[in-house]
């Protein structure tokens, strides 16, 4: 009888639980295809080298892969007004003899070379100095380290 009781309890408890597991798969099934409609699927915005920009990563041509440039970089901020808000970031080779800058006001990203005690190349010069960083454009200061 006990048995019997068992097996009977079992199977309700089993068929009460299969419709909300269901359920639950529907429901999800629903917010995937309203995310994958909106156009926020969190990973898939891929650029051409494969970063992943909703993750914070962008393609360096310096380390040839993807990086959080705000994460090994140096942030800088403009150096004219009162706003000091970040305008971009620059990035090291693993011997400090390369550069990259991360420009929020151009497209491409440049590699800068080191120059005795400075990195130069297409019209920008970054000088290291005691309070950190400041980047020159045609000879005009227009980037500060933070």
């Amino acid at each position: 009888m006990k048995k019997y009781f068992a097996i009977v309890c079992t199977l309700i408890i089993w068929v009460g639980c299969k419709p909300q597991a269901k359920t639950v798969q529907l429901e999800l099934s629903k917010k995937d295809d309203n995310v994958k409609k909106s156009g926020l699927l969190l990973g898939g915005d891929r650029d051409e080298q494969g970063c992943i920009g909703t993750t914070g990563y962008t393609w360096s041509v310096l380390y040839n892969d993807c990086i959080r440039q705000w994460r090994i970089g140096i942030e800088l901020v403009n150096a004219s007004g009162s706003k000091k808000t970040t305008q971009g970031y620059v990035v090291f080779n693993h011997d400090n003899t390369k550069a990259e800058l991360f420009l929020s006001n151009v497209d491409t990203n440049y590699i800068i070379i080191k120059t005795n005690d400075n990195w130069v190349g297409f019209d920008y010069t970054l000088n290291k100095t005691d309070k950190g960083f400041k980047l020159l454009y045609q000879g005009k200061v227009v980037y500060l380290s933070k």
